[in-house]
């Protein structure tokens, strides 16, 4: 196996396989007009050795073939009206989403108010503070229920 040497700048390189010197090739570190030689050879341009750089494949027949152009389906825009009314949909969607979430934190906050109200009272007073508290908590119940089911029935009216 050839050890090559290369002359970059007037500095020698080397020594490198011949397949060293082919990948220095397709790096682009050396050109078809830097000099190299083999280990007991003079000084030539790269561009004279042999299989050095690589020629680059034609392409086949069937390779040149131009793509197919496929046809893409129709794009079906929204009829008059059809916008306003998925809009409007959207709209009480998130009414209710809205209505539900203020339901949570109104659950949320009567609990925190029957806890505070039992852990001020003792645990004898107890049964008296659950009552006023569960009637409240169950009324903030009821009209979160409420508003949802009427947001519901509407856009079930609109459908």
């Amino acid at each position: 196996m050839s050890k090559w040497y290369v002359d970059i700048l007037g500095d020698e390189k080397g020594p490198y396989s011949f397949a060293q010197l082919q990948g220095l090739a397709v790096k682009k570190t050396i050109t078809p007009d830097t000099n190299v030689r083999e280990e007991s050879g003079h000084w030539q341009m790269a561009g004279a050795v042999e299989n050095l750089f690589r020629k680059q494949r034609t392409p086949t027949q069937e390779e040149e073939k131009p793509l197919k152009r496929i046809k893409a389906p129709p794009v079906r825009l929204p009829e008059k009206g059809e916008a306003e009314e998925q809009a409007e949909m959207f709209y009480y969607t998130d009414q209710v989403a809205a209505i539900t979430q203020g339901m949570m934190v109104m659950i949320g906050i009567g609990c925190a108010i029957i806890a505070s109200l039992i852990l001020a009272s003792g645990p004898d007073n107890a049964p008296a503070v659950l009552v006023p508290a569960g009637v409240a908590a169950s009324s903030a119940w009821m009209f979160a229920v409420a508003g949802a089911v009427r947001a519901a029935v509407h856009i079930a009216r609109r459908s």
